[in-house]
């Protein structure tokens, strides 16, 4: 407060001591009187304030310790790298919104009402660095391919090599050099359909979605409300389609990945988000062939567009899915889920990688050794034993897919080939038995007959291989046989028919096995054999003939089914080197065998319900179509040159209305239309066939010419159309092979 000046006023007291303060007016010139003689001499009032103020007491002097400047030192390195972290989220952010602005289309679609997402926890596992999860342009940054990858020699490449060839002699043997432009325009339409498909197809996922600084709590799963009558009914029936749900080891244990998701308390790992959204992916497939025989198209839309948020999720995760990763059994699962999404997706090169690293993580923990692990009881001791030889038939079969060396070696297995009893999946004990077979043969073809060291041993050796090979699956197929036609009798309804289809499938696969085992054995001198092949044994033949029947019969099952569709001809028609079509359009063109001929054009046109989808499957529809333009025209031609009357084999074919009566009253054997001197007619008579065979040994003729040695670039592998028919090796062999 202030007061007017007064000579009565007394100072200001603290404590009963008179403590005399300067003036506010004055402050430095006052004599602390009161009035001040200033404030007397100018005539001013003579006031102040704060009467129970204290006297500011003097301060103690800091001294800067070493202490204290090292603290500095810390502190400053701290906002240093605050700030670098800044900069670095910044700059993450802008390639996220150029990425969103470059590619409109990687925007989640909208779902109708009945399909609204749930989001998980914000609280989700980021084990793996900001740079890891941004991804520039929307694509992968783990498996983006630097090159072309390596086919070996049991590849599909490497038999088309042999039809390039083949087709390549023939129709430039002098026979047909006046056959008229229609042969000329059917190879340039070949060579034309060769030259558009050089640009090597993206490798990244289609679906795959930028991730934010959220990382995986940013992507959607499918309503809860949706999933929990679907976890409730696994634990009653398990998936027939699904046979890689023996990899959780029980329901309960993938009900609790998916619980981690949607109810998360704590963080989860990549490895769970890809355990949940592939086996909700593969679960939700059966839901929709199940919803496509019942026509309930409300409830196929429902399926599908839940199907299609966990794909998406599934594809982003796998891209940035970090393959270094420790050793634990949750890793293997996630990994060999992984691998079979890739083959799904007809992305065969992906699922060697994802398959690899498990593989690899396998052999790390032990699970290819019969003793037991410390602490480990009977059920874990089951558990782990069908997750290992899940990822070992998926090692097989990738390795003669890609014609590699399999990581799992024989020799160093010591677990047992019997599975004990698997609980809640005893279903697929059976079948994983049958696919367990199948990949040791799948093992040894690679090894003792397609591998460098399989292909210098003598031919003799090979033919002992070939034949015990083809025994085992022979008698395999015979027990599927069997055994599929109990079950046709003993049940009844839409489960039935899968089931058929599935057993089929299976039987598909190994007769195309079965095809590539006799194709590694030369033909019967001429006098012994029954056919007029001089390229190929009447086993193959035989063998390549019933592929495709079968495939023709599994065709008719799933017509109905695009889910089926889908996966029968991902994990049969395009994950095996499926040979037959070749050997048959070898044989076809050779012969001019009706049988055959009808069966590359049935082949063909089995096909075209199918192509779009895939790219994969579009582009083996238009080969086929292109190359039964050929062969019809390679007759043709060869009919008009020869100047004889013959009978017009497309006719006796019949075209699409051949039917299957029709089939069966052809010879067995002998349904060539023209002599057994045609070969000499077409100039095959100077190929020696026995040592042209590419398997014949490391020092044989290597083809690689204008036909389908793009076969398998059209479907995977791009680098075969790199060199034409002018760039060979030494011996034959194409440079770099």
């Amino acid at each position: 407060m202030s007061a007017e000046p007064h000579t009565e006023m007394t100072a200001p007291t603290i404590f009963g001591d008179v403590v005399r303060r300067a003036c506010d007016q004055c402050r430095i010139r006052c004599n602390r009187h009161v009035p001040c003689a200033h404030c007397s001499t100018i005539g001013q009032h003579c006031s102040f304030t704060s009467t129970g103020q204290k006297t500011r007491e003097p301060r103690q002097r800091i001294l800067i310790s070493t202490q204290y400047e090292r603290k500095i030192d810390q502190i400053e390195h701290g906002l240093s790298r605050i700030e670098k972290g800044l900069h670095t989220l910044s700059r993450a952010q802008r390639r996220i919104e150029s990425v969103l602005h470059a590619n409109p289309s990687n925007a989640s679609p909208e779902l109708p009402t009945s399909a609204k997402a749930t989001r998980p926890s914000e609280k989700h596992s980021r084990s793996y660095s900001v740079e890891s999860l941004l991804s520039t342009k929307g694509k992968s940054t783990c498996f983006d391919a630097q090159g072309p990858g390596f086919e070996g020699d049991s590849s599909i490449t490497a038999h088309a090599a042999f039809a390039s060839t083949f087709v390549d002699h023939a129709v430039q043997h002098r026979s047909y050099r006046d056959a008229g432009p229609k042969l000329r325009a059917a190879m340039a339409a070949l060579h034309e359909l060769l030259q558009m498909q050089k640009t090597k197809d993206d490798d990244h996922f289609a679906h795959e979605k930028p991730l934010g600084q959220d990382g995986l709590g940013n992507l959607p799963m499918p309503p809860l409300e949706f999933i929990l009558p679907i976890l409730r009914e696994l634990k009653k029936k398990v998936p027939l389609t699904f046979t890689l749900i023996c990899v959780f080891g029980n329901i309960e244990y993938f009900t609790e990945q998916c619980r981690n998701i949607y109810f998360a308390t704590d963080t989860f790992t990549q490895a769970t988000f890809v355990i949940a959204n592939a086996g909700l992916y593969f679960i939700l497939q059966e839901k929709m062939v199940l919803a496509r025989h019942s026509g309930d198209e409300g409830l196929i839309a429902s399926h599908q567009a839940h199907l299609n948020i966990c794909r998406d999720n599934l594809e982003t995760v796998l891209a940035h899915l970090n393959l270094l990763l420790p050793a634990q059994r949750e890793n293997v699962i996630a990994l060999v889920m992984g691998a079979s999404y890739a083959i799904e997706i007809s992305k065969p090169s992906l699922a060697w990688r994802l398959n690899t690293a498990a593989c690899q993580l396998c052999l790390t923990l032990g699970y290819h050794r019969a003793t037991n692990q410390p602490g480990e009881n009977d059920d874990v001791r089951r558990q782990r034993a069908v997750l290992f030889w899940l990822a070992y038939i998926l090692d097989r079969a990738l390795a003669l897919r890609l014609g590699r060396p399999p990581i799992l070696q024989d020799y160093e297995i010591t677990l047992p080939r019997q599975l004990e009893h698997l609980g809640e999946f005893e279903c697929h004990r059976e079948t994983i038995h049958n696919f367990m077979v199948h990949a040791e043969v799948q093992g040894k073809i690679y090894e003792e007959l397609y591998s460098p060291a399989g292909l210098a041993r003598h031919v003799e050796q090979r033919k002992e291989t070939a034949q015990r090979c083809a025994g085992i699956l022979r008698a395999r197929v015979k027990k599927m046989n069997e055994e599929r036609e109990r079950a046709r009798h003993n049940a009844a309804g839409k489960g039935i028919e899968i089931a058929t289809m599935l057993s089929m499938s299976d039987e598909l696969a190994m007769l195309s096995t079965l095809t590539l085992i006799y194709r590694s054995i030369p033909p019967i001198p001429d006098g012994v054999s029954r056919s007029v092949s001089r390229t190929f044994s009447d086993d193959c033949i035989e063998m390549a003939r019933e592929a495709m029947h079968v495939h023709l019969e599994c065709i008719e099952l799933v017509e109905k089914s695009p889910t089926l569709a889908t996966a029968y001809m991902h994990w049969i028609i395009l994950f095996q080197p499926f040979i037959p079509f070749i050997v048959l359009f070898c044989h076809g063109v050779e012969g001019s065998a009706i049988e055959d001929l009808q069966l590359i054009e049935r082949f063909m046109t089995s096909l075209e319900p199918w192509k779009g989808l895939s790219s994969q499957a579009d582009k083996l529809f238009q080969l086929c179509r292109v190359l039964n333009d050929l062969a019809r025209t390679c007759v043709e031609a060869r009919q008009a040159v020869s100047g004889q009357r013959q009978p017009d084999v497309w006719n006796q074919i019949g075209g699409l209305s051949f039917s299957a009566s029709q089939n069966e009253s052809l010879p067995g054997h002998q349904s060539e239309f023209i002599d057994q001197d045609m070969t000499m007619e077409l100039g095959l008579d100077t190929w020696d066939w026995g040592q042209i065979d590419l398997v014949s040994g490391p020092e044989s003729y290597q083809v690689s010419d204008l036909f389908t040695e793009y076969y398998m670039q059209l479907l995977d592998a791009p680098n075969a159309i790199a060199q034409g028919p002018l760039q060979r090796g030494p011996a034959g062999r194409r440079d770099g092979y």
